[in-house]
């Protein structure tokens, strides 16, 4: 992943590490340490800031902690009836991070108008 994020970096610039270009768009300013709650664990990695701020990776939103794969597990478990501590439960095991309360009803909160609007039909 942090390859990736360096190669897409390096696109947005327009110019690698240390190069000077015509066509370069920006200035290098550091990085940042990001966490992102995955199936597989924890990903730590550094996200490398432009002057401007203006880059936004590809690989996930710009606030988001939780990978969607895990976001999907929490709605369909929502769905099929399993109640939120047994929904913390399974997620603790799957991912091995605890997640809190509030971050599985937020999940499913964004469910509540689509599965309404479903019922409904």
């Amino acid at each position: 992943m942090q390859g990736t994020l360096t190669c897409e970096f390096t696109e947005f610039l327009g110019a690698a590490p240390h190069e000077r270009t015509a066509e370069r768009r920006g200035v290098r300013n550091g990085t940042r340490p990001r966490t992102l709650v995955t199936r597989v664990g924890r990903l730590v990695h550094a996200v490398t800031r432009d002057r401007a701020g203006c880059f936004t990776p590809t690989v996930f939103a710009r606030y988001q902690r939780h990978e969607q794969a895990l976001l999907c597990t929490l709605t369909e478990c929502y769905l099929q009836g399993v109640s939120t501590r047994k929904v913390r439960h399974a997620v603790e095991t799957l991912a091995g991070e605890s997640v809190s309360a509030s971050l599985v009803s937020a999940a499913t909160k964004r469910l509540d108008a689509t599965l309404a609007a479903w019922r409904a039909r």
